[in-house]
């Protein structure tokens, strides 16, 4: 009898013991689930905002004359395209601001009174401000797409991974990217204007076509001494505003004839340098009598 007693109660230490061990199991298996569970939920939902199909035009969108014929808009999904669940607490943020804003005009109101005169006079400074064209920089221009004609007259696209190409024509055309451009600083201090140095060796450049959103005409483009001004239209910039659109990216084409003179010195070649890229246009040493024209004859 003793012994099944001290039998018993070894079973029931190792039962107290073993349950002791799931219970410490258990505990640490929950305290992972509601780490995982509460940093899922920190995680704001991503999804996609924009209606619009993705589609970069190529050489097949255009015909034998450089006009554009594809009816697709041309698109590239950013993070403008895609908005965040955190986006529906921003009118909250926003009247928590518009208060906080109220008592600093209150407080400030009672520390000093200012007077109605030099409050006009400060106003009328500000609309007298000069406005300057916004000039792209490197940092704005995210890529330049080099196209020229080859020797069968067909348009054909630099590629920049490749380098060098010998055209068949002195015709090219640019087409430059940009992104990141302020829309309400184009607004208030850029005079909704856009300007590009074109490169040296480009002469008689010329805007080809004017810009468009889908079949809406949204601005023009035009050459003046070599830069090209991208002007667009104010009420559009003001709609982008409103619907929060911050920022502007696009693109624009500039057409032109390779300004021979300049590059005879240079081996008949034209280089673009496209941020850590280069393109070289070959010409040939003997361009000027390949492509200008002229008939150079060796004295006997």
């Amino acid at each position: 009898m003793n012994n099944r007693g001290a039998d018993y109660i070894k079973r029931l230490l190792k039962d107290k013991e073993r349950f002791k061990k799931w219970k410490r199991i258990m505990l640490a298996l929950s305290c992972v689930v509601v780490f995982i569970t509460v940093y899922a939920l920190t995680i704001p939902a991503v999804t996609l905002a924009c209606d619009k199909e993705e589609h970069v035009h190529t050489t097949e969108c255009y015909d034998e004359n450089n006009e554009l014929i594809c009816t697709k808009e041309e698109h590239t999904h950013s993070e403008d395209c895609y908005e965040k669940e955190e986006q529906e607490q921003e009118p909250v943020e926003e009247e928590n601001e518009d208060v906080v804003e109220d008592e600093t005009q209150v407080a400030s109101n009672e520390e000093v009174i200012k007077p109605e005169e030099k409050q006009d006079t400060t106003e009328g400074e500000e609309q007298t401000t000069t406005q300057t064209d916004y000039e792209l920089t490197n940092n704005d221009i995210t890529s330049i797409e080099v196209n020229y004609k080859d020797a069968n007259g067909h348009w054909q696209k630099v590629d920049i991974d490749n380098g060098e190409v010998n055209p068949g024509d002195t015709e090219i055309y640019l087409k430059v990217n940009f992104e990141k451009i302020k829309i309400e600083d184009l607004l208030n201090q850029h005079n909704c204007t856009l300007t590009y140095q074109i490169p040296d060796f480009l002469r008689d450049a010329k805007g080809a076509g004017d810009l468009y959103d889908g079949n809406k005409n949204i601005g023009t483009i035009t050459v003046v001494n070599n830069q090209a001004k991208v002007t667009l239209e104010k009420s559009y910039l003001e709609n982008l505003v409103s619907t929060k659109n911050n920022q502007l990216k696009g693109y624009f084409y500039v057409q032109g004839q390779i300004n021979l003179s300049t590059i005879v010195d240079k081996g008949g070649k034209a280089v673009l340098i496209l941020g850590n890229k280069t393109v070289t246009l070959n010409y040939g040493p003997d361009c000027i009598e390949k492509f200008g024209g002229v008939t150079i004859k060796k004295k006997a």
